[in-house]
C-alpha cells in the first residue's frame, strides 16, 4: 500500500511540474544564405527578422553570415550547366551571378538553353502543321496533293534544320 501511495504521489508531482521554458535557438544564417544563393535568389534583408528567434547575434553579424552563405550558394547556382537547364526550362535568370568569366559563361549557356527551348517549341508547332497538312493531302485529288506535298517537304526541312541546330548546341556544351 505504501508503494502504491508513493507511486501515485510521484506521478502527481511529476505531472504538476511547470513546463521548462523553451531554449531559443539562433538560425543558421550561413545555411539560409547558401540555400538562397543556390536558388539564385536576390539578397533578402527581411529574412534576418524572422519572429521567434534569439536576439543574441547582431544584425550585422547575421547579415555577414547570410552573405557568406549566399556567396557559397551562388558558386553552385552560377555553374554553366545550371544556366543551360534554366534556359531550357524557360526559367527567368535574375542576374545574380557576380561579374566575371563564370557569369559570362553562365549567361552563354543560359542563352543556348533558351534557344533549345524555342526550337523545341517551334518543332511542336511544326509537328501539328505537318500532321494537319498530311491529313489534308490524303483527302485531296492528285494536282492539289503535289502543292501540299511541297509544303510538307519544306516544313520537314525546317524541322530537320532545327533538330541539327539543337544537336549542335548540346554537343558544344
Amino acid at each position: 500500500m505504501k508503494r502504491l501511495l508513493f507511486g501515485l504521489t510521484t506521478l502527481i508531482v511529476a505531472c504538476s511540474t511547470p513546463p521548462q521554458p523553451k531554449i531559443c535557438q539562433e538560425a543558421d544564417w550561413y545555411e539560409i544564405g547558401r540555400r538562397a544563393g543556390a536558388k539564385g535568389q536576390a539578397v533578402d534583408q527581411n529574412v534576418l527578422e524572422r519572429p521567434g528567434l534569439c536576439k543574441t547575434t547582431s544584425s550585422s553579424e547575421k547579415f555577414e553570415m547570410y552573405m557568406n552563405g549566399r556567396n557559397a550558394g551562388l558558386v553552385e547556382y552560377c555553374k554553366p550547366e545550371n544556366g543551360f537547364e534554366l534556359g531550357r526550362d524557360g526559367k527567368k535568370y535574375s542576374k545574380v551571378c557576380p561579374p566575371g568569366e563564370a557569369s559570362e559563361k553562365f549567361r552563354l549557356y543560359y542563352q543556348k538553353g533558351w534557344r533549345v527551348r524555342k526550337l523545341k517549341e517551334e518543332n511542336q508547332d511544326l509537328n501539328h502543321k505537318i500532321s494537319d497538312l498530311f491529313d489534308k493531302v490524303n483527302q485531296l485529288e492528285t494536282s492539289k496533293r503535289r502543292k501540299l506535298d511541297q509544303e510538307l517537304l519544306q516544313l520537314r526541312q525546317i524541322r530537320a534544320t532545327n533538330n541539327r541546330e539543337m544537336s549542335h548546341i548540346e554537343e558544344t556544351l
